[in-house]
């Protein structure tokens, strides 16, 4: 049996977590369906979407659009598995596939903010000009 993500895990592992688990739970579904070209082009427009977060993020004020961010970029992590890959009835109705733990999504979300926290600060370290 395959263990895949649901629509859900992904959305809450993105919201707690941050774009790259989003992308990585997206990306991990298609791998699990065999599709490496698809997980290829998810992992690429990850970068580049984390990347626009990074420098995006940077300069709007503080407030409500700052939350508006991460929720754009769950409901794409659920709409992306919900649509392109299965949903949770699918999932279950499988005989194929089985879903990963919610503790695997609480930890790669975890592994997923220290990293983003890591690559943000490493990216706002080398666009200081010291």
């Amino acid at each position: 049996m395959k263990k895949v993500f649901s629509p859900a895990q992904g959305a809450l592992g993105a919201l707690l977590g941050g774009p790259l688990p989003g992308a990585y739970f997206v990306t991990a579904n298609f791998l699990a369906l065999g599709d490496t070209k698809r997980a290829l082009l998810t992992t690429i427009w990850g970068g580049v979407i984390l990347l626009a977060v990074f420098l995006w993020h940077s300069r709007l004020p503080e407030g409500l659009l700052n939350y508006s961010i991460c929720i754009v970029y769950s409901a794409a992590a659920w709409v992306i598995i919900a649509c392109t890959q299965f949903t949770k009835p699918q999932i279950v109705a499988s005989r194929t596939l089985t879903l990963h733990s919610n503790g695997r999504v609480a930890g790669v979300a975890l592994v997923g903010l220290i990293i983003t926290f890591m690559l943000a600060y490493a990216l706002f370290d080398l666009l200081s000009f010291r």
